[in-house]
């Protein structure tokens, strides 16, 4: 069995899979350590073919030893090669000693850290690269150690990570203190989940992955703890329409909030649904707004929460609730909030009905919360820096207070619920504009209405949102609006 393409796993999990594939397989560790260095060295000159000097940093455990393995075989090829060592190098063990020996058989030159002039070598070089810190790293960077971080960062050279940027957590994503801000990252075994979220794509630049030969059926004995999204990932027949289809068979949207001064959001959320796919979209504002704000599509109708109180057979033709745009936090919302959330109806939470359920915490299975990390920490009563230092446990956290599905947004977006988590690797800063949530909720409720299942509504919408926007961004990031990131969903949708 092959490892999945979308797969993710924790630094202990490749550990694993690393021991599997020299215990089970018998493939020695060196060999192992020397298929790394070969893949780094073959991305190196394909990358910078032009470069002749570098320096590779090396720490003190096996990510060392790919170090010494890559200035081997730079040195072997006539290039000008510098390590330097953040240890004595008689220190190292294993393949890593065995790595260090066969460096210094070239006669190519180990400087120690603490006593050279390594500003001035790195001045000279063309490339630097990194092989400092591994993926076992779980504690803040030492003083010494992050000193040449800082100096490799400011450099303005190009920088090469090996495994992993060193300071990044491989398992969360999350600095720690400092972190190597690399040009490319080549990671190995297989992807580390914390890569893909927080710091880790800005940390990792360039993203590639070397199995180093380990043999499919070594991944067949671990679960990925997470995946990522992607076109492949949701079957098309999900959203497939018959000829005998009418608008009845698509679902009915209603999206509550356009408190007054808000109803932009609403209309927003609204637009949305409707170009997801969804047979009918109503929204819910506050009083004569209902009737008189602006939007694009006429083919929007409109209530308010009396209609919705008063009239049970509109509230019975409803399929999905996408509460919060624009919704607020006045006598008014709360009214709303509560007759949504005491409909029994499946809800998608954002923005403000997110803050009154952090208000007044209830669990219910039949919804999707959206937050963004700040909403999170109010739900989980924490601070943002803690939800932004473990992005995953912050998700398992909520699907466990509150249940449903989880989309936490932000850099690698998670979907999570009590089985199964996804990330989106897709998505760019020109998105952290007003309305994109809203849209993010309209996109999510029509396809929960299509494909009645919650995890897979809210993984192809949250990847869809992502797409979306890095059309959008095509022509530029820099001035992308909520209703951009709309209008390039015709283009996606099957």
């Amino acid at each position: 069995m092959a490892a999945p393409p979308n797969a993710l796993y924790s630094a202990a999990q490749t550990r694993q899979l690393d021991h599997l594939a020299i215990g089970d397989y018998g493939i020695p560790g060196y060999e192992l350590m020397c298929r790394a260095g070969h893949a780094a060295f073959d991305l190196i000159r394909l990358r910078w073919p032009a470069a002749r000097n570098y320096v590779v940093f090396c720490g003190a455990g096996n990510n060392a030893g790919d170090g010494y393995v890559i200035a081997r075989l730079l040195a072997n090829v006539h290039c000008s090669v510098t390590v330097i060592s953040m240890i004595r190098p008689e220190k190292l063990q294993g393949d890593a000693q065995t790595a260090y020996q066969a460096y210094e058989a070239t006669g190519g030159p180990c400087l120690q850290a603490d006593d050279c002039n390594w500003q001035q070598v790195i001045d000279q070089a063309d490339v630097l690269i990194d092989a400092l810190l591994g993926t076992g790293l779980s504690r803040p960077v030492d003083t010494n150690w992050a000193s040449v971080i800082d100096s490799i960062n400011q450099a303005g050279k190009a920088v090469l990570s090996v495994d992993i940027p060193s300071g990044l957590n491989a398992d969360t994503g999350h600095k720690q203190d400092t972190a190597i801000v690399a040009d490319a990252t080549l990671t190995f075994i297989a992807h580390k989940k914390g890569l893909f979220t927080a710091d880790g794509p800005d940390c990792c630049g360039a993203l590639f992955l070397s199995r180093l030969g380990i043999p499919e059926a070594v991944y067949s004995a671990l679960k990925p703890e997470a995946r990522l999204a992607s076109a492949y990932t949701f079957p098309k027949k999900l959203f497939n329409r018959v000829q005998a289809s009418h608008k009845g068979s698509f679902g009915h949207i209603l999206i509550a909030g356009g408190n007054i001064g808000m109803s932009g959001a609403a209309n927003l959320a609204a637009e949305a649904a409707l170009r997801s796919g969804a047979g009918l979209v109503s929204k819910l504002t506050r009083g004569s707004q209902s009737t008189t704000d602006f939007t694009r599509m006429l083919e929007i109708m409109s209530c308010t929460v009396d209609d919705l109180e008063t009239n049970n057979p509109l509230m019975k033709k409803l399929t999905i609730i996408g509460l919060g745009p624009g919704l607020g936090r006045d006598a008014w919302a709360k009214r709303v909030f509560q007759t949504s959330t005491q409909s029994q109806k499946p809800l998608v939470l954002d923005a403000d009905a997110l803050n009154l359920l952090a208000d007044a915490p209830f669990y219910y299975s039949n919804w999707i919360l959206t937050p963004h990390p700040q909403e999170a920490a109010r739900l989980l009563a924490c601070s943002t820096q803690e939800v932004q230092r473990d992005r995953f446990a912050a998700a398992r956290k909520i699907v466990q207070q509150y249940g449903g599905v989880c989309v936490l947004k932000g850099n690698g977006m998670l979907i999570q619920d009590t089985h199964q988590c996804y990330l989106v690797n897709a998505g760019n800063p020109g998105m952290a504009t007003a309305g994109a949530g809203d849209v993010l909720t309209g996109i999510i409720s029509s396809l929960w209405a299509q494909c009645q299942t919650a995890f897979t509504a809210a993984a192809y919408g949250a990847w869809l949102h992502a797409r979306a926007g890095d059309l959008a961004a095509q022509s530029g990031q820099n001035g992308i609006v909520a209703s951009d990131i709309t209008d390039q969903l015709k283009i996606l949708l099957p």
